[in-house]
């Protein structure tokens, strides 16, 4: 049976199907579909732990089989591989599949993917030296069809085909949401994560500055990147997240006596007294003064002065950032006090550039300054806590402690000591599993 199914897909290698696509500069060479390509197969520019050059092979970005053309999509998409000369000289190569996208069998759900026939017969155009050069293929976000489908290629197609894969590599939940993927990446010192929008590209760290990296990061399109609109989501959920936020419940009471007249404007007397650095009566802590007029406040300033363009005015602003300002055990209270808040904000983005930063003691230049990046990349990093640094004592201070009972420290020793924090990147060989 399996003899007559193999013999069978080999009939099946359709003449209409080609590994190479036509020449860039013929006429015949379609611009849209080597777009589409480059979204779904592309190089990440950090090698694997091999040293072996990395492909991404995204499903989500596969297009409707009733608005694509799989048959001529495919040599777009395989012309991103390593070319036959390469792949000759000894060039291997790994691809991480990432099977993830819309919900399977939703409904309205684009059809991302092509018959089965199509799969055997794709394979069967790989030349022989793109197959045995592959030397890993990592499955992330597996879904029942791509079981299916490797299935297939391990016992019909390819036996060989099972020992290049590894199962099973999850990071990520497919289901999570575009901001709270991008919020992972930050928080695990991810490379390389590239915004691009209006022919405008955020510059990024001098990771590696060969002509190869280069290349690969600026052929990314625009629309697989990440824009203006994600980065003010991100902005509001990291001021959202303050384990201490900006306008503490302890402050409510004085903010609703100094601000709470919504007829009357918030002075710069009052202003300058809640937000500088330098105050000794604000009702707001130092930390929430040094965040609003280093980062909030001059960002917001910013974005304010090209009002006429992004219809995004002072107030609009305070609108959107007052709610994430706020956030005590009552959320009725943090509404009300998101008004005052409001106007707070408000009065303060339209008079940052008219004499509120200077006088709260903040140099014109420092906004710039600090957005500049690290020079050493390797600050960039979010290393393992492979080893603690000793906790520092009272009596480094001339105090005398209580003992680790009494100060809860005992239960946090405990739990921390629970914790094991494993480097998954010193992990060479994966065993496979369903």
């Amino acid at each position: 049976m399996r003899a007559q199914i193999a013999q069978r897909a080999g009939r099946l290698r359709s003449t209409s199907l080609s590994a190479v696509p036509p020449p860039r500069a013929s006429a015949d060479y379609d611009h849209d579909l080597a777009r589409v390509a480059a979204s779904i197969l592309y190089r990440t520019p950090v090698p694997s732990d091999s040293g072996l050059p990395i492909y991404i092979l995204n499903a989500a970005a596969l297009p409707d089989v009733d608005e694509a053309d799989f048959d001529s999509l495919l040599p777009y998409v395989l012309a991103r591989l390593p070319g036959e000369e390469e792949l000759l000289s000894g060039t291997e190569y790994e691809v991480i599949f990432f099977a993830g996208g819309d919900a399977e069998r939703a409904a309205g759900a684009r059809k991302n993917r092509p018959g089965w026939g199509w799969f055997i017969q794709a394979y069967h155009v790989l030349s022989r030296a793109m197959r045995k050069r592959l030397q890993k293929l990592y499955i992330v976000h597996e879904r029942s069809w791509v079981r299916i489908l490797v299935e297939m290629f391990s016992t019909i197609v390819s036996p060989k085909f099972r020992r290049k894969i590894v199962h099973g590599i999850f990071r990520i939940p497919p289901h999570s949401r575009l901001k709270e993927i991008l919020k992972e990446a930050y928080d695990r010192g991810q490379k390389y994560i590239l915004w691009k929008e209006n022919g405008v590209m955020l510059p990024l760290p001098p990771f590696d500055d060969s002509n190869v990296t280069k290349a690969i990061v600026e052929e990314v399109d625009a629309r697989d990147c990440y824009g203006v609109f994600l980065a003010a989501g991100l902005t509001k959920t990291w001021y959202a997240e303050l384990r201490q936020p900006i306008f503490p419940q302890s402050a409510y009471r004085e903010l609703r006596s100094l601000f709470g007249d919504p007829d009357e404007p918030p002075s710069r007397k009052a202003l300058v007294e809640l937000i500088s650095p330098k105050s000794e009566w604000s009702a707001i802590p130092a930390i929430s003064r040094e965040i609003l007029v280093r980062h909030l406040l001059p960002l917001l300033s910013i974005v304010a002065a090209h009002q006429d363009y992004n219809k995004m005015s002072a107030e609009n602003l305070a609108v959107c950032f007052a709610p994430t300002l706020v956030c005590g055990p009552d959320q009725i209270e943090d509404a009300k006090m998101s008004s005052v808040v409001r106007r707070i904000m408000t009065e303060a983005i339209d008079t940052w550039d008219e004499g509120l930063r200077e006088d709260c003691g903040v140099d014109s230049a420092t906004f710039e300054r600090d957005l500049q990046p690290p020079q050493d990349p390797k600050e960039y990093d979010d290393p393992l806590e492979s080893s603690r640094r000793p906790r520092p004592r009272s009596e480094d201070f001339g105090i005398e402690s209580p003992s680790e009972e009494d100060a809860g420290f005992a239960d946090s020793e405990k739990q921390f000591s629970g914790i094991v924090l494993q480097d998954n990147t010193d992990r060479h060989t994966f065993e496979p599993h369903w």
